[in-house]
């Protein structure tokens, strides 16, 4: 979960390519993190926003990438629609998941 890369972002990377069936070293792990962290990919979001072989796909007034901090889903979200996600993770998905809710 994000919740896990943000607080033990190389630990949980490794246990990610070991779930794709990857023996990750230290140094793809470190240029993973690097290529993936939050301020890249905003970077990387706003270039494609930029860009006009893009434009159709990245409409400028959509943000996809917020501010990348745990608990912010709050801003967004109100009671209601909170319980239909919390529906659909215990009662749709095959696999548990643990929400974390604050930092």
């Amino acid at each position: 979960m994000y919740e896990d890369l943000l607080k033990n972002t190389h630990k949980t990377i490794k246990s990610l390519g070991e779930f794709l069936g990857k023996n990750l070293s230290d140094s793809e792990i470190k240029f993973l993190i690097e290529c993936t962290s939050f301020k890249k990919m905003k970077e990387t979001e706003k270039n494609f926003k930029n860009d006009e072989q893009h434009a159709d796909t990245f409409k400028p007034d959509l943000v996809f990438f917020r501010k990348g901090e745990i608990g912010d889903w709050k801003n967004y979200f109100d009671e209601e629609m909170s319980k239909k996600v919390d529906d659909v993770v215990t009662n749709r998905l095959e696999f548990e998941v643990n929400f974390v809710y604050e930092n």
